[in-house]
């Protein structure tokens, strides 16, 4: 069950890849000068559990999520579409429609790269109001503080 860090953990799921690692940095740094606490799946260092253990665990413990569905959509022809970060998202929502308290409390932040590029590939999940980033660092940062900014508690 959660504990009293569930407030200020933030679950970040997003790619894992050299041309993401700048934004992945940004993400992270905003995050701590907010005073929240960033988890990853990456960031356990433990062969003996399964990767889907950890975010399991990550997404219970996390009153917070971002979803940064940018690069899911397959850029060439021939190229699969990265599927582990709009299954996780599932597994977030999951816990936010389905838990018990304070689970069905969480708050998630989706981001997109381009305007309407995730309701192409996951229909599904028209009606939501994702943000979009434009591939721009400008654009993350300035989603990422108004997103965040709004669910601080006063001092």
């Amino acid at each position: 069950m959660p504990d009293e860090d569930f407030e200020n953990r933030v679950f970040v799921n997003c790619p894992y890849s050299d041309d993401y690692r700048d934004f992945q940095r940004a993400i992270i740094f905003v995050l701590m000068r907010l005073g929240y606490e960033p988890c990853l799946a990456a960031q356990v260092s433990n062969s003996g559990q399964l990767r889907m253990d950890k975010v399991r665990e990550q997404i219970r413990d996390c009153r917070h999520s971002i979803h940064d569905l940018s690069l899911v959509i397959a850029s060439r022809k021939g190229e699969l579409a990265r599927m582990n970060m709009p299954y996780e998202l599932g597994l977030d929502l999951g816990a936010r429609w389905f838990g018990e308290p304070p689970l069905n409390s969480k708050v998630l932040l989706v981001l997109e790269g381009e305007r309407g590029s995730v309701k192409k590939a996951l229909s599904d999940h028209a009606g939501f109001d994702l943000r979009t980033h434009e591939g721009q660092m400008e654009e993350l940062l300035c989603e990422l503080r108004s997103h965040f900014y709004s669910h601080l508690s006063p001092l």
